[in-house]
């Protein structure tokens, strides 16, 4: 029983969660092939529209030259789409007019010739947003106040009536302010459209500047002859893009540690330590007073070339040894001096300059092996910072051979 209503509970929770996710729903409409009087821009403006509000996460419902009968289906079946808990935009382009401040929206296939005919050709915005009212938000967008279009008509109304909505939670926004009328344009866009589309795009922006900035933007670009409205009963704050604001640094005075880099490790292993190493294949030519096989000469002189494999770089070495010898074996001091570079980076050189001292053991064959150690003083030379020395010691393994 108790894991019966455990169940219970949990189906219970999943299944609100599921119907009260909050989800955004567009319907956009756009009408241009108007019998005599068509306009260049609608359908673009609502394809425009549609794809900005699809990158914004909206549910988008577009449609485009609708006739009366399928304006009111379509908005019959997009208010059977959405609920109570939703955020819904309406979106018109087109033609519209006002009769006895009731507006109405235009379909392609209306036949007006006097006012009492608006009624019955055009569609009641009011009956739209009838449509709208049982979501939680909702935007109106009208971008439809070109003149009457109908000159047979008696209404000498300009533009559309400010309307009021009968709930809270309705922004209406007009393409200009009331009774006066909107430019089509002649780009791809009207100009309030296209500043709609620009604007609705800035993060963290609420609606209500949205909409101030699509106004300041278009009575600039016509000149202050096209002022766009909006009314509000908003309540809660609706945003068209959030997104989250970096908080810059500040700036203290303690040392904050930073999670190391590959660019940093790269450097870090460039600058040499107390605790590097180098190992030092040589292939030395010596010069003797003597003859090989017979009793070597006391004194000798080396001179050796060859590369040398330093921690995290390599490089290459000249050296002049002066060997003190005995028999088969000799000691050694000498000089050396190389260069090495780190082959990851351009512009890094160092210079190595050492002392070293071991044994060298000789056969008659003329080939000789050498051990020996000693300490090299090490520049580190790296550009736009000062350079750094360091003294390291060397370890010595060299095969020659003699002649």
């Amino acid at each position: 029983m108790r894991k019966k209503i455990i169940f219970i509970l949990f189906f219970s929770f999943l299944l609100t969660t599921l119907f009260c996710q909050q989800n955004r729903f567009a319907l956009v409409i756009g009408n241009s092939d108007y019998e005599g009087v068509p306009l260049r821009n609608p359908v673009n403006d609502a394809n425009d529209i549609a794809s900005t509000l699809q990158e914004l996460d909206f549910k988008v419902t577009k449609k485009t030259n609708l006739t009366r009968q399928e304006l009111i289906e379509t908005a019959n079946n997009f208010e059977n789409s959405i609920t109570s808990n939703d955020e819904v935009l309406f979106y018109f382009s087109g033609h519209g007019v006002q009769v006895d401040g009731t507006n109405y929206l235009i379909p392609i296939d209306a036949n007006i010739t006097k006012e009492r005919d608006i009624e019955f050709e055009a569609v009641s915005l009011n009956r739209i947003m009838s449509c709208l009212e049982k979501s939680r938000l909702n935007i109106i967008i009208l971008d439809a106040c070109r003149d009457n279009p109908y000159k047979g008509s008696r209404s000498t109304n300009k533009g559309l009536a400010i309307i009021s909505s009968k709930t809270d939670g309705t922004f209406i926004a007009y393409s200009t302010a009331p009774g006066n009328v909107a430019i089509d344009g002649t780009g791809r866009n009207s100009p309030y459209t296209k500043n709609l589309i620009s604007k609705i795009k800035i993060p963290n922006l609420k609606i209500e500047d949205v909409f101030k900035e699509v106004r300041k933007a278009v009575k600039k670009e016509t000149n202050n002859k096209q002022i766009p409205w909006d009314s509000s009963s908003l309540t809660d704050d609706f945003i068209f893009l959030t997104q989250e604001i970096e908080k810059p640094v500040e700036k203290t005075d303690e040392i904050i540690l930073e999670k190391p880099t590959k660019q940093m490790e790269i450097v870090k292993k460039d600058r040499l330590s107390k605790k590097g190493w180098f190992i030092t294949p040589r292939v030395g030519v010596s010069a003797f007073s003597g003859v090989v096989g017979a009793e070597i000469q006391k004194h000798n002189i080396a001179f050796d070339v060859g590369m040398m494999i330093l921690k995290y770089r390599v490089g290459t070495y000249g050296g002049l040894k002066y060997y003190f010898s005995s028999k088969r074996c000799s000691w050694f001091a000498g000089l050396c001096m190389g260069r090495a570079t780190n082959p990851e980076e351009e512009g890094y050189g160092n210079l190595l300059f050492g002392l070293a001292t071991g044994y060298r053991w000789l056969w008659s064959s003329g080939w000789n092996i050498t051990l020996g150690g000693g300490f090299a003083l090490f520049i580190v030379k790296e550009a736009d910072k000062k350079d750094e020395t360091m003294i390291i010691p060397i370890p010595e393994f060299a095969i020659g051979y003699s002649f």
